[in-house]
């Protein structure tokens, strides 16, 4: 459950910063 936990806190992290370069990669 440790491990699952970190995963979801990593990816909501993440996951703004992945949307921006996406956006970015694309344009």
């Amino acid at each position: 459950g440790q491990i699952l936990t970190v995963v979801y806190f990593l990816y909501y992290l993440i996951n703004p910063l992945i949307s921006k370069w996406w956006d970015n990669l694309l344009n």
